[in-house]
């Protein structure tokens, strides 16, 4: 079934940090704006020695869809 809305009545999307397992991440459980910013975070909590980063992809990025499931992208990207 299509969506009643128009097109113009688009939903923002929000984006989240899981860790592999699909929960939200223990200390970086915010929403994003975008997909970039969400990777960015991702990746600088991966890349951090304080962090106990371990060299290893811990976290996933999720997408908030318009019924306000949230959908895995998978692992963060470099641009």
């Amino acid at each position: 079934m299509l969506s009643d809305l128009p097109e113009s009545a688009s939903v923002a999307r929000r984006y989240r940090l899981v860790d592999l397992s699909g929960r939200p991440h223990a200390e970086l459980d915010l929403l994003f704006d975008s997909y970039e910013a969400a990777c960015d975070e991702a990746l600088r909590w991966d890349h951090d020695p304080a962090a106990g980063a371990q060299g290893q992809p811990s976290i996933t990025i999720e997408v908030s869809t318009v019924c306000g499931a949230w959908r895995s992208l998978g692992l963060p990207q470099t641009a």
